[in-house]
Parts: C-alpha cells; structure tokens; sequence
C-alpha cells in the first residue's frame, strides 16, 4: 500500500509505540530509585538518541509518497499523537523543559481542533472519498481513529496533571471529548451529524470485523479492545477525577464478525498495556494502600483465597457463550458459571479456529504459580444430560499449566473427555493417562473435585493426588512441571473440530461451581493425609 513506505511507518506504527512504553518504565525506575548510576547513564542515553531520532521533521516526521514525500504538517489526528505524548514523557525523564513545553504545545494544538460537543474535526467527519470508498479516514472509519486520538491526548493531558496543571481549567474541551466518546460508544448514531449516514468499506486498509448496525467500525468499544484503542483513558479520567463516565457505557452492543452481541465489560476494558496499566481499576491514591500493598479494609487470607481469572476466548466464541451467573443449574449460592461452544462447520467457515483446529473458552489464574510449592483445587462440574460426545474430537475442561506457550511441556494435567468418559492427562498423555468417571457416570450429576499438586520440577519429589465426590481416585508421584510456572484453568475446548461431524452441527455445553485454591502448608495440611486409595 503506497502510504506506508519505509520511514513512515517505521516512525509512526514502530518506534513511537515502542518508545512510549519504555519511557513510562524509564521514569517508573528513576523515581523508585533504582537504577544505580552506571545503568542510568547507559539506559537514560540510549533513549535521549530515540527520541532525537523521533523528533525529526514535523508531526511525527514521517515521509510517503501520499504527501509528495515531504513531511505532513497538518493538524493532530491519528497520525500525529505519539510524538506530543512522547515530548512530554522525555521532558519529565530528562527534566527537559523544552521537551516538555513542545508537548504542552502539541496538547494545545490538539484541543484547538476539539468541537465543543468534544467531537475532533480532524477525525469526526465525513468527504466523497470515505463515501465512496477511495479513502479509509472519516465516515465509518471516524470513531475507530478518533478514539486512538483522543486515548492518546488524554494521556497527555493526565500527564501534565501529574505535573501539576490544572487540565481541566486549561482544556475543558478534553473532558467533553470523554463524555461524548462514553455517549457515542452506546449510541453510534449520535456522531451521523459529523460523519454522514454513507459507510462503505474502504478499496484499501482493513475493513474491520466489528461494526454498529449502521455499518460504524466499533472495535474500540470492544472488551479486548486493541492496545491503541480501547476506552481504558475513561477509566482513567474517572479514577483521578472522580468522575463517573463509565457508568454511560451501558448498553453497548455491535455486530462482531457478523454476530450481533451486548459487550458485558471486565477488567480487560481497563487495561492500557501500552502505558504500564494492567488494569486501571487498581489504581489507588490512598497512601497507607500504597504502603502496605493491601488495600484498606481488605479481608485477609485465611489460607484459601478467591483467585482472580480472566477469560480466554478464541474466534468463533460469542460473548453469550459465558454467562458468569447462571441459573440453569447450581450448587450453592443460586447459579453457577456457564461454558458453551458453537458448532462450527470448518467445510464453509472462514473462521481463524478452523486454522487452529480447536474452538476455546476459558477462565484462566492470574497469578500463576513460580515456585516449588502445594496448592489444593477444588471445583464443582456438571455435564448435562443431554450431551453428546462429539466422536473424532477432543474435550477438554481442566489444565493446569501455560495458556499458549509452545514450551514442550506446558500443561502438565489436563482433565478431557473422550468416548469412554473422563480422563486425567498427565504431559499430554506422554507421561500417562487413566480413566476416572466412566461415561455412564459422567452426564446429569455434579461431581466434586478436589486435586491436590506438589508441583516440582524433581522427578522425586512431585506429586497428584485426586479426589472425586471425596472418594480418593487417583495418585502419582514423579515431575509435575517442566516450563517454570502453571496456571488453573476451567471451562471448555474442543480441539481436532476438523475430524468430527458432530462438531460441525452440535454445541457443547459443561457448568462450574465452588472454584477454590488453597496453599498446603503446616497452617492448612493436606485432606489425603489419612485417605486411602
């Protein structure tokens, strides 16, 4: 594609993305003091000679073809937001006031094209190219890129806050960028007055996979959102500013790879990875939470502890494939977590799972275990009655391990039905494999687990002890890890779809309930200490 030769995206889409993050972490260690001075020396003027790089030309220095090769000077949009955000980062590195102020400059330039509804006019708008096809900026494409540009100068302006500028007195137009972006997220059809009612997809660039009913690219509202765009920065303006932005986004729904769906959002939504954010929500500003690294009244662990998971969902997967609080069927507490795969006929469908062979939900451990150690597992699963085994795949509802590194050896237990029931996995059955709810037995009850792990690199020291519905199932004693570190994981994969009809026009569908995990230690010993096999 003729506009993104060489140095121009070399800048644009390669060094100022990578070069914003590293300098987040570069002012993160200076003021934690950790540096010594040799590696300050060595780090801090290896990115003074990056950001000199960067700063050549106007805008974002980049050269193509679309402007005559020279260097665009035109207004902040899309195109333009790295390097006003990267001045201002290198300024407080480097305690740099001419860097800093030229960040403070581009801010201002930015909040000159803000309407006063917040819309941007360099982004929200609409002209015969984009109606047409021959250009892929404005009209459908308007939300999409002027999210990316708005998160970016919001970063900005929340950086020179942290500088000790009122930002809000001195760019009011910034904040109702937020609200109107919050608006615009539920109700796309509120931005036709600047974009047009024509979306067509572009003759070149990508046309994107999620989209409004009215054919609006919306894959910024996401709950995966891409790392540059994202709604992570309302978040963030909520938190600091202690205002409620988020609470509009309510109600979003789009069409995503042709499947209409509400987005429910978690923490994914609040991640901002680009700026050292795993999720925004954790932020505090309370000195002794800082402190301690416990939050202020927080209920401390009694040797069980409610783990925090994310989802992992592949291609195929909808967002109502989950549903966290069921009331189909539960144990305890009147519902129970609900994990469903579609059919997918890999002989018609385009999607990327039948690349992969294997269709994927799950809830995986954030904190995965890294040391030698002894957890117990406990969970509660029910198979429906009505399910039926899809003959030529595979089912897999538990392992312990690495969600997808190709480290050989990654999952070392995995829990998998196959045409005479359940079984336990051990290395992918290289190590061994055994039977332990034979099929008749399996559909239309829960079963109670309870999987106590030494995990252990040794081959003298590991161990797996099993407990199904509390009768004591299944032992072995050998390695248990081989790649460093293992995660819980529950919910549902269908892999090898491609070698099974029943895939093909049949879902499946597994319930859990009562997730636990446990250190055993001298203060909560192992429950297989007097059982017997």
């Amino acid at each position: 594609q003729p506009s993104w030769e060489g140095y121009n995206f070399s800048l644009m889409g390669e060094l100022w993305n990578t070069l914003v993050p590293m300098l987040e972490v570069h002012i993160t260690l200076i003021r934690e003091k950790a540096y010594s001075p040799e590696e300050y020396e060595l780090v801090h003027n290896w990115l003074e000679k990056r950001v000199w790089l960067g700063e050549q030309g106007p805008a974002e220095g980049q050269l193509a073809s679309a402007h005559r090769w020279i260097p665009d000077p035109g207004p902040p949009n899309h195109h333009k937001k790295n390097k006003v955000l990267g001045y201002l980062m290198w300024g407080i590195a480097d305690q740099n006031s001419e860097y800093f102020t030229a960040g403070v400059r581009g801010v201002d330039t930015y909040h000159n094209v803000l309407r006063n509804d917040g819309s941007i006019k360099t982004e929200h708008f609409y002209d015969e190219a984009c109606q047409t096809g021959f250009g892929d900026h404005g009209c459908r494409s308007a939300l999409s890129l002027g999210n990316e540009t708005g998160r970016f100068y919001t970063l900005a302006a929340l950086l020179m806050h942290n500088q000790g500028i009122d930002v809000r007195k001195k760019y009011p137009k910034i904040e109702k960028n937020i609200e109107w972006t919050s608006k615009v997220a539920v109700d796309p059809t509120l931005a036709k007055k600047w974009i047009g009612n024509i979306f067509v997809a572009p003759r070149v660039g990508t046309g994107g996979e999620t989209f409004s009913k009215e054919g609006i690219v919306m894959d910024w509202v996401r709950n995966n959102g891409a790392e540059r765009k994202n709604l992570v920065h309302i978040y963030l303006w909520d938190k600091i500013f202690k205002t409620n932005y988020v609470d509009n986004l309510k109600g979003v729904v789009v069409i995503d790879q042709g499947i209409e769906q509400e987005i429910i959002y978690d923490h994914r939504v609040r991640r901002g990875l680009d700026f050292g954010f795993a999720d925004a929500g954790l932020i505090t500003f309370n000195s002794d939470e800082v402190a301690t690294g416990i939050a202020v009244n927080a209920v401390l662990s009694d040797g069980t502890y409610n783990t925090d998971f994310y989802p992992v969902k592949s291609n195929s997967i909808n967002e109502n494939d989950y549903t966290a609080n069921s009331k189909e069927i539960f144990l305890d507490g009147g519902s129970s977590e609900k994990f469903s795969i579609q059919p997918l006929n890999c002989d018609t469908s385009q999607s990327k799972d039948c690349d992969w062979n294997n269709q994927m939900l799950l809830m995986v451990e954030k904190d995965s275990l890294k040391t030698q150690g002894t957890k117990l597992y406990e969970w509660s699963m029910y198979i429906p009655e009505d399910h039926q085994f899809p003959r030529g795949a595979h089912l897999k509802y538990n392992i312990l391990g690495l969600d997808g590194s190709d480290c050989e050896g990654a999952n070392p237990i995995t829990f998998m039905e196959f045409e005479d029931g359940l079984r336990i996995s051990l290395f992918g059955g290289d190590v061994y494999e055994e039977n332990i709810i034979k099929t008749k037995n399996l559909r239309g009850k829960w079963h109670k687990f309870k999987l106590e792990v030494f995990w252990s690199e040794s081959t003298e020291k590991g161990h797996v002890k099993l407990m199904i519905n509390d009768i004591f199932v299944y032992k072995y004693k050998g390695q248990t890890l081989k790649c460093g570190e293992a995660s819980f994981m529950y919910g549902l994969i269908r892999s090898k779809i491609k070698n099974s009809s029943i895939a093909k026009t049949t879902p499946s569908s597994v319930y859990f309930d009562n997730i636990e995990i446990s250190n055993i230690d001298g203060s909560n010993p192992s429950i297989f200490l007097e059982a017997t096999l």
